[in-house]
């Protein structure tokens, strides 16, 4: 029941739009994080996820 509460949520344009942005800012992070780090570390983890 708490998922679609969620959903409901995320029915109001503007909050869309919030977390959009908010969800662009944690994967520019995200990648920024993984450029610092390893990168064939990175490419290895990701082929093992797809495989899975």
């Amino acid at each position: 029941q708490r998922n679609n509460c969620y959903v409901g949520y995320l029915d109001f344009e503007d909050e869309k739009e919030e977390l959009s942005s908010f969800i662009i800012q944690c994967e520019k992070e995200l990648q920024t994080e993984n450029n610092s780090s390893n990168l064939s570390d990175s490419k290895d983890h990701n082929r093992n996820l797809a495989t899975q």
